[in-house]
């Protein structure tokens, strides 16, 4: 059966509840999505709607490096 991936602001939200099951500060900050398969516009149209609605760097680690998200780190 086809299946739809799940929201990945619901996913980013549970593991942030898992997390801080050890760690009551955890939150998440950024996202790493490979393009891959992707036409470049394509892609970036992509990373730049995920960042937009989640408020957090979205990058391919592999084409952008990982830069905008290391530097959220407290």
């Amino acid at each position: 059966p086809n299946r739809a991936l799940p929201d990945i602001a619901a996913c980013i939200a549970a593991n942030e509840q898992a997390a801080r099951l050890t760690n009551p500060r955890a939150t998440c900050i950024g996202v790493c999505v490979n393009t891959s398969s992707l036409a470049a516009d394509t892609a970036e149209a992509l990373l730049a709607g995920l960042g937009a609605r989640l408020g957090l760097p979205a990058v391919d680690p592999l084409v952008h490096g990982v830069d905008a998200i290391v530097d959220r780190l407290p």
